[in-house]
């Protein structure tokens, strides 16, 4: 089977912003590859102390940015408006 060719504009769909719709608003994923076992052990954290994973990851990032001498600013930018 032979390679496949990149789209003709790549440049373009690179450069243009997404529409995310309003669910997401300025809101960006920010993520990385992990073991399986980390999520299941994630998942199971929130289910224990009936919180979700969303929630997990704030409290993580805002510890990081405390240790690190920054505002703690995950999951306290304002939601955005219904259309």
């Amino acid at each position: 089977m032979p390679p496949r060719k990149p789209p003709q504009n790549v440049s373009d769909w690179r450069t243009q912003p997404r529409n995310r719709g309003p669910k997401y608003g300025s809101r960006v994923l920010v993520g990385g590859y992990f073991h399986p076992d980390v999520k299941k052990q994630l998942r199971a954290i929130a289910i224990a102390n009936d919180t979700t994973v969303q929630q997990l990851l704030i409290e993580a990032l805002n510890r990081t940015f405390f240790k690190y001498g920054q505002p703690c600013i995950a999951g306290h930018m304002p939601k955005p408006e219904a259309p």
